[in-house]
């Protein structure tokens, strides 16, 4: 059994350039390439730019955020070039970087040449032999064609932040956990302050806290219930990760804060020129009437989450909002 990382999504506060430079120093001359070539791949969907050096590694700049940011995607095969030992070397650099902002994004936990099937797997989820805190039965999903099996605890496109897939499509059966932010964040920190040698157990720790394989049939109370044997022989003894640390929370919710308040401000920025105009003629009722007309019908699902998301940030103090609530007159 081999553990590796096949995906790592992070966020940097910095302009592109700096991040590049960043990029250059602590991962890729380290990884043998001292004069990296850069490849602009141009604008797409959210993205501003797309720049894409060697392994392939990824910088997206986003077209409007209320603070500057740039991501850094690694995808399998980059991950897999690079390598362990270089990709602990370029977080552990970040993570010394004291006066440099940075959250994990996304990172998938990998482990190939499991000794349990995806057809195991998913058969334990429709029987209900699992305990979590986080996922449960309605998000087993399957997927069978002629390359392979795959078993999903969390469905492929579920807004869930861990979630688990097992498939056997590489002519051995593969095991992968994908964590996203604040989990993310939580696991390669722990990554970075620890030995190569330590990752596998830290991965362990973290699939445990998300999901155990139990048999429930030999226990009323679930926490009591032993493991199944495959996921025994897996996860050893090692300790469960439940909770995130406070400086991840906090971490993690003002990226989430300042994400969405940069989706709210560029599409007022996209809008402001060409409304200005009619709000100068006919004033700000009669533009809100307009607005009202023209949405009327038309509002995606995404649209009515945005909406929703937004309320719980009403008092962030960001982009000319309060900090808190005022219900009173203003007492002299």
């Amino acid at each position: 059994m081999v553990f590796h990382l096949d995906y790592l999504k992070l966020t940097v506060f910095a302009d592109v350039s700096e991040v590049q430079i960043l990029v250059e120093r602590a991962l890729l001359e380290k990884a043998g390439f001292d004069e990296p070539a850069w490849e602009e791949k141009g604008p797409a969907s959210r993205w501003e730019r797309i720049v894409q050096g060697p392994g392939p590694v990824t910088l997206l700049v986003p077209k409007a955020a209320l603070e500057m940011y740039t991501m850094i995607e690694l995808k399998g095969e980059a991950c897999t070039r690079f390598g362990s030992d270089v990709l602990l070397a370029f977080i552990a650099t970040l993570d010394s970087m004291k006066d440099l902002r940075w959250n994990g994004k996304r990172v998938d936990l990998t482990f190939d040449h499991v000794s349990f099937t995806p057809k195991m797997v998913d058969e334990a989820i429709v029987a209900d032999n699992l305990n979590s805190r986080c996922l449960g039965i309605l998000d087993r999903d399957w997927n069978e064609n002629s390359d392979g099996q795959t078993a999903y605890l969390g469905r492929r496109k579920s807004a869930k932040l861990r979630r688990l897939r097992v498939y056997n499509m590489r002519g051995f059966n593969r095991f992968e956990a994908e964590f996203v932010d604040e989990w993310a964040n939580s696991a390669i920190r722990n990554f970075a302050r620890r030995e190569l040698v330590d990752w596998p157990n830290i991965a362990l720790a973290q699939i445990r806290g998300m999901v155990d394989f139990v048999d429930h049939a030999q226990d009323p109370r679930s926490e009591r219930c032993p493991m199944l044997p495959w996921w025994k022989d897996f996860v050893g003894d090692v300790e469960k990760i439940r909770t995130l640390g406070e400086e991840e929370r906090r971490k993690q919710h003002e990226e989430d804060e300042q994400h969405v308040m940069g989706q709210s401000e560029g599409r007022i920025m996209r809008a402001a020129r060409s409304l200005w105009p009619i709000r100068q003629a006919f004033g700000d009722e009669y533009v809100l009437k307009r607005l009202d007309h023209y949405c009327e019908g038309r509002i995606r699902p995404e649209d009515e989450a945005l909406a929703k998301t937004l309320q719980t940030h009403q008092y962030c103090g960001l982009a000319g909002l309060p900090t808190e609530r005022y219900d009173g007159d203003e007492v002299a």
